[in-house]
């Protein structure tokens, strides 16, 4: 609520315009930033109420040509009666490459603005005649200053502390799989997906992938069936942003099984395999808008072991099926994300 003021005061507080383009919905928003301003002030900064505003600091976010976040700032009268007219100060443009780095620099740009629009030049003093007043008696020799350590200083004495607040990205993805050299043919599955991005810390994704494929067929009439299930954490920094396209590299370890099932030998039987494996993946996301993206991942994964199956008949062994050193993976789908 704005401090109510007396009637025929004029104006003096300060007011923010926000005003977000297309494709800044993940950015920082109107209250978050006041939140930052307030703390760089450390007081109460803006007023709600328009008719207690003698200026306004609009902020224009949106993306430019090159896919490049832009916060143009501006500092304008508020119009009101009684505010006294001031020159508009220069507009200030601020970018970052990602959307979330924008939100310190911005916050001291606005900040700076504020903290001088709040200490406008006061109305004249009227002089009267009176006579002068008696000289002051001379003070007393003052002693030399002592010089003092200089301590450490610091421009936002509680950004850590505003960036706690500052939100999170969450991201849920589903997509078809397919794979090479995890299966004797190639594997057919899906993935499940879900990414979690702090504001200033790489996305961590934690991902779920099943495969399986046509079995292999050792001797005639008889078939061994292979099912490839792997699950996982990767961390996954942007590597570049082009318009509405974002790249991803993903690094992770995951836990793999193997499963085999034998049908038609003399001794059948089932058995599961277990293996840690490095995985290697770049993802792409095109912005489809109302939170949807296509998503399109393709990577290696390297096993810790490589397992080989084999089938004795007497004293003939043959093998089924040896998975690949270096098995490749794609995925294609869509993401949803929300906050």
């Amino acid at each position: 609520m704005a401090p109510a003021r007396a009637e025929g005061e004029a104006p003096s507080g300060v007011r923010l315009a926000w005003e977000p383009g297309a494709g800044t919905e993940t950015c920082l928003t109107q209250a978050e930033l006041e939140r930052l301003v307030d703390v760089e002030l450390e007081r109460a900064v803006f007023v709600k109420d328009e008719a207690a505003a003698a200026r306004v600091i609009r902020v224009r976010l949106d993306r430019n040509e090159r896919g490049e976040f832009r916060a143009l700032v501006t500092s304008e009268s508020a119009g009101g009666d009684g505010a006294a007219p001031r020159p508009p100060a220069a507009p200030r443009e601020v970018t970052a490459r990602e959307c979330r780095e924008i939100d310190e620099p911005l916050a001291l740009v606005v900040a700076l603005l504020a903290d001088a629009d709040e200490a406008p030049p006061g109305p004249p003093v009227e002089t009267k005649n009176e006579p002068p007043p008696p000289p002051k008696p001379e003070p007393p020799p003052e002693k030399p200053d002592e010089i003092q350590p200089l301590g450490p200083v610091t421009t936002a004495p509680a950004w850590e502390a505003a960036q706690r607040d500052a939100r999170f990205r969450y991201e849920a993805d589903v997509a078809g799989a397919t794979g090479l050299g995890v299966l004797p043919h190639v594997g057919a599955g899906a993935e499940v997906g879900f990414l979690a991005e702090p504001p200033t810390l790489p996305g961590f994704r934690l991902r779920v992938l099943g495969l399986v494929s046509q079995p292999a067929e050792p001797v005639p009439g008889a078939t061994v069936s292979f099912a490839y299930v792997m699950s996982g954490l990767s961390v996954c920094p942007n590597v570049a942003r082009f318009a509405r396209v974002t790249l991803r590299f993903c690094l992770g370890a995951d836990l793999g099984a193997l499963y085999a099932r034998s049908e038609g030998l003399e001794d059948s039987q089932a058995t599961t395999e277990f293996f840690g494996q490095v995985d290697l993946a770049l993802r792409g996301a095109l912005k489809l808008g109302n939170g949807v993206f296509g998503m399109l991942g393709v990577g290696v994964v390297l096993p810790t072991h490589v397992d080989t199956f084999v089938y004795r008949q007497g004293d003939e062994t043959i093998e089924i099926f040896q998975m690949a050193f270096m098995p490749f993976l794609a995925t294609a789908g869509v993401a949803y994300e929300f906050l």
